[in-house]
Parts: C-alpha cells; structure tokens; sequence
C-alpha cells in the first residue's frame, strides 16, 4: 500500500463539517482495527468492486472523503483546529475511495505460524482465556497501515483502509479506521451495506451527509442528569494521581479473549432469575424484575474484575455501560447513521457488593444484584429526556474543560463495557464474496471478530476495558479484556476451576 506523503487537495472537492459528536477528544485519539475471520476464501476483486460499488451510491461517496484540519475554526472545543471532509468530485487511481491490499499465503492457516494461534468458533465445553487481540495486528494490519490520526491528516489516505490475508481455507478481513468516522454501530451499518452489494440486495439510504442528524434531534431540557455526581478540578485532579498510582504501581498490563461457552451463561441466568425470585427487596409486587442476558454475562465479568483486584470492601466501584443512542431520538427510517452516537450508562457499587468468596467468583456469586442495579441504570439513563440532559452536559464540560464529564468518586474502581452484540458482526454474511460457490449461495459469516488499537499496549493505556465482540454461531461469547498483569493471574486460576 503507498499513500501521499503530503495532502492533497484540489479546488472542487467538496467541504463537509464535522458532526459534532465525532469530532471530540476520544473520537480524535482513538484508532481501530477490526478483523473478522473467515473460514472460507473470499475473492479480493470481488470485494473490491463491491466497496467501489458502493461508494458509488448517493451519499455513500462520503465514506471516501479525506480527514483536513481547518484551524481557522476553533471553537467550540478544538484550539488547535476543526476536523472537516474534503470528498473528491471522482474517485480515481490517484484519490480512490479506500485502500485495499491482499497479501496471499499458499498454504493452510493451519500451517502458518501465528495465523494458526487465532480462534475460531468451536463448541467449547469450558470458560477459556485465550491470548490478546494486539498479539495478531502484524499479520493482519498491512506494513504502511496508519496508526493515528496524523496519517490521514498529514497524507491523503481515505478513511477506510482494508487489508485482506489470503489463506487456501480461510480468510482474515481487516478494516482500519479512526473513531472519528464511525462507532460499532456504524461499522455495523457500513458492514451489513457492503454485504448488500453483494448479494444483490436493497441498499439503505445513507443520513447524514452534510447535516449533523444526531444534533437536528437533540432538544434542550431542564431534566437534570442521573448519572451520578459530576468531578470539578480538584475531584479531576484526584482522578488523575489515582490513575497515575495505579499506574506506578501495577506499570503493566494485558489483553486477552474470553470465551464463555453459551450452556455456561445460561446457567448464569437461571441462578440470577432464581435469586431475584428469592429476594423480598426486588419481588415484592409479585413481577420479576427483568435482567437481559447481557446484563447477566456484563455483572459477571465486573465480579470477576473486582475479585481479582482484591478491594478495600469499602472501595467505590462504577461499572460504564456504552449505549446507542439512535433509536432514542427517533432517527429517520429506513436509513443509517454512519458516525458516533453513543453515551455511557453508570452503575454506582461499593467493592463489598460483588463478594465475598473464598474460591474465587463462580456460580455462587451476587449475579442477581449486580445485574438488576446494571439493568436499572441503563433503564434509567437511556430514556430520552436523560440523553437531552447528558448531551447538554457533555456539551458544557467540553466547552469549559475540553473533556466529557466524569461521574462518580475520583477514587473508584472503574469498569468500561462496550457490547457489540446488538451490532451482529458475527452474522455478517460475506457469502457473496466467496471463491468457488458456484451458482448457488453459500453463507460466509466469520468464526472469530478482533478488534485492537494501531499499536502494543503500554502501561499508560486504559484498564479494565471490556469489549464484547458477541456471540458466534455456536452460542459462545466472545470478551475481549485490557487490564492489569496481576488480575490475569487471579482469573486464570478461577476459571481453570470453572
């Protein structure tokens, strides 16, 4: 793959504004690859003209735009400049629409060194921890793939940058992008709309090209926020040397993939549903409380977290649930969104409600609390009138700090979740791309989803990142887990036993 090694510009591209949500200080410094395994060989041409196909389409041209700085806007959060799009009249040769590469291998993935180590759907009798998502990014990331935002602002690279490993029984499909262009949703979107091409179906239409939708439909309110109490600067400035300690401290960390067998959550369930049916405080009108499965398998994995940090009991814990907002406000349908529309839902514990145990967490554990208390706050703070209220919080705290608003206590144990199953990744279906089908067709969903940073993790990154690729085809889930060196240790030893 080469790219420019400066901008390029021409008079009759046209100029795009960012949305707002999309250019924000995380949006800006976080990049991402997704990879999705294949175990069947996908045509490279096909998918190329099939991505070209699409960007071809009305407003889908936007997908190929190129990331500017414009530093004559500054405001209302950015002093160094706005992010804007500058999008081709044509895409050509010299300006495509994407990047894609293909890098080819004669023989089995069984047979190729690292490739051979990645998961793949199986049935799987057993709790697994299996090695991190970072481990693969020099088999599936291309050499000259960007690795921050400075890439694509200092070249003319497009947005999406795509990169193909071609084994004889399998295929490993990668997409670089920054967050500015899209959340997991989006991808979702942008996914499902690829596949659509090829499989000769109905295309939706593409909402947002030059007007920010997401903020068309937020309206003012005087409701206040629920998420709890919002940091001034001395409770920021205690966050900030209790990250630091921690990072002193416990300087290194790891990322690993848990795989929990489907049978394994839904003994989860029924031991939460039968608690919940035995607790007075949450049965007595007769109703059972409801508590979705991911609910369930997200209290789990804080407990295990919590458990294997070995807290003061005292200690605050905040578990942060991402949410997608799109369907909150109503968006215009049929269409897509591709972009950021998220928000964090906060649960508020202190470290003694999530044990104790002597054996570590199991079967035994408080599911049924943990879960319904995730459950509330999701429910309380995903209603309408609470996004209005924390937008125009963000909005504020951006504008006066230059950062989102942190809730809670400066000293707490946090845990970040992000839950990709609603987005369906493992039930994209690239069938069309596949080699040898023949005249019938065959389906081609992936049997593994990786998701990892442009580079190796350090000491400085964030902890306690969980990140539920979903559930494949066999019923297993899939987590993938960024957390201290220490923690694994403990949870190793836990689920050996499980």
């Amino acid at each position: 793959m080469s790219s420019p090694s400066q901008t390029t510009s021409s008079p009759s591209d046209t100029i795009i504004p960012f949305h707002f949500w999309d250019d924000v200080p995380h949006t800006r410094a976080i990049g991402i690859n997704v990879t999705l395994r294949f175990d069947k060989v996908l045509d490279p041409e096909r998918l190329r003209n099939s991505l070209t196909r699409l960007l071809e389409l009305d407003n889908w041209r936007k997908l190929g735009a190129r990331l500017r700085l414009d530093s004559a806007i500054t405001k209302p959060i950015q002093n160094s400049g706005k992010l804007v799009y500058r999008l081709p009249p044509k895409f050509t040769k010299d300006r495509p629409g994407f990047i894609l590469t293909t890098e080819k291998h004669d023989g089995s993935i069984k047979a190729h060194p690292l490739a051979s180590q990645m998961p793949s759907s199986t049935e799987n009798p057993k709790v697994s921890i299996l090695d991190g998502m970072t481990k693969y990014s020099p088999l599936v990331r291309h050499k000259t793939a960007p690795t921050s935002i400075a890439d694509w602002l200092e070249t003319d690279l497009p947005q999406l940058v795509i990169h193909t490993v071609l084994f004889q029984d399998a295929t490993l499909l990668t997409i670089t992008f920054q967050h500015t262009l899209m959340d997991a949703m989006g991808l979702s979107s942008f996914l499902h709309a690829w596949t659509a091409v090829l499989s000769k179906r109905d295309i939706p239409p593409f909402l947002g090209f030059d007007e920010d939708i997401i903020e068309a439909h937020l309206e003012t309110t005087a409701e206040k926020t629920m998420a709890g109490s919002i940091f001034g600067q001395i409770s920021l400035l205690l966050f900030a040397l209790v990250g630091w300690w921690e990072k002193f401290w416990f300087p290194r960390v790891e990322d690993r993939v848990l795989v929990i067998p489907g049978e394994y959550v839904r003994e989860l369930r029924d031991k939460t549903l039968r608690e919940l049916d035995d607790d007075e405080t949450t049965n007595k009108d007769r109703d059972r409380p409801f508590v979705s499965e991911s609910d369930i398998l997200l209290a789990w994995l804080s407990i295990l977290l919590v458990t294997a940090h070995n807290p003061n009991p005292n200690t605050p814990v905040q578990i942060s649930n991402i949410f997608d907002i799109r369907s909150i406000l109503a968006l215009p349908s049929p269409g897509v969104y591709i972009g950021n529309a998220i928000m964090p839902s906060c649960a508020d514990f202190h470290a003694r409600e999530f044990g104790p145990w002597d054996h570590g967490p199991g079967l035994d554990c408080r599911l049924g609390s943990v879960a319904l208390k995730i459950r509330y706050a999701l429910e309380t703070q995903r209603t309408k009138e609470q996004v209005l209220a924390r937008t125009a919080l963000r909005k504020k705290m951006l504008r006066e700090m230059g950062c989102l608003p942190l809730v809670g206590h400066p000293g707490q144990l946090g845990i970040s979740c992000t839950n990709w199953q609603r987005a369906g990744f493992f039930g994209v279906d690239f069938g069309g791309a596949g080699v040898g089908r023949g005249e019938g067709f065959v389906p081609c969903r992936p049997s593994y989803v990786n998701t990892a940073g442009p580079g190796p993790l350090d000491g400085n990154g964030p902890r306690n990142m969980v990140t539920v690729t979903g559930k494949d085809g066999m019923g297993n889930w899939w987590v993938q887990i960024i957390a201290r060196e220490e923690v694994w240790g403990k949870i190793r030893e836990w689920t050996s036993r499980m």
